[in-house]
């Protein structure tokens, strides 16, 4: 019991420093009125490599600015990566959109008990852009990169097997940072050489490149930036 309150404690003062408040178990104002929700995919991998896909709720209402996360046994805990990309993301939609004056509240449901890393930055961006301006997304969209200050979208890894994660589950089309919709594929090179003792084989690992499109089915697009981003997605 004292080892979960203070892995409770620590995550809350983690979060505070990030300039957050963790919002208790019902705190979600869905079908509230005044209240904007928006639901959109983060393509993740698991820590086998496996990709996966886990599900974001964005919900924007009137009132004095404030970000909140639902923490429950529901949604995972986020690590100091995560918060801090959702910190640049909220800036970086403020901006995009003007909405300083809203309150946003944060949830993700995914198959691990803990979110890290920054590749969802550019997923919570577009989808706090939706939310802060009563936007859709469009069906069968999904967006990875991190989010920059700037609203630059960043490079991340494991696009391959996000985007065969995305396709499995449904979807059409995958926004990745630029240079990111190609990546270099192993191919193994043989030879066979028979001998008077035997017969020998060599094989070496050559590299080539290769779109993620070609290998997934998936469309994958590259994008910049938030604004692009959310331009391509907005429906």
């Amino acid at each position: 019991m004292r080892k979960i309150i203070f892995v409770l404690l620590a995550v809350a003062a983690l979060a505070f420093i990030a300039g957050y408040l963790l919002a208790p178990r019902g705190a979600l104002l869905t079908a509230v009125p005044g209240v904007y929700s928006v639901k959109l995919a983060l393509p993740a991998v698991d820590s086998y490599g496996r990709g996966a896909l886990a599900e974001l709720t964005v919900e924007a209402a009137s009132g004095e600015a404030g970000v909140y996360y639902q923490v429950d046994d529901q949604n995972p805990l986020v690590n100091p990566e995560t918060q801090e990309s959702l910190k640049t993301a909220v800036a970086v939609a403020r901006e995009v959109t003007g909405m300083q004056d809203k309150r946003l509240f944060y949830s993700i449901s995914a198959p691990s008990q803990v979110v890290g890393g920054h590749s969802a930055g550019a997923a919570l961006a577009v989808a706090t852009t939706a939310a802060l301006s009563n936007s859709k997304i469009k069906q069968g969209y999904l967006v990875t990169g991190t989010v920059e200050a700037d609203g630059s979208i960043g490079r991340v890894g494991e696009i391959l097997a996000k985007a065969q994660a995305a396709k499995d589950a449904g979807y059409s089309v995958l926004l990745v940072p630029v240079g990111e919709a190609v990546y270099d594929a192993p191919r193994q090179n043989c030879t066979e050489e028979r001998t008077p003792t035997g017969l020998f084989k060599t094989c070496v690992t050559l590299y080539e490149t290769a779109g993620v499109t070609n290998e997934t089915g998936m469309q994958v697009v590259e994008v910049a930036s938030v604004r692009q981003a959310f331009g391509l997605m907005r429906q």
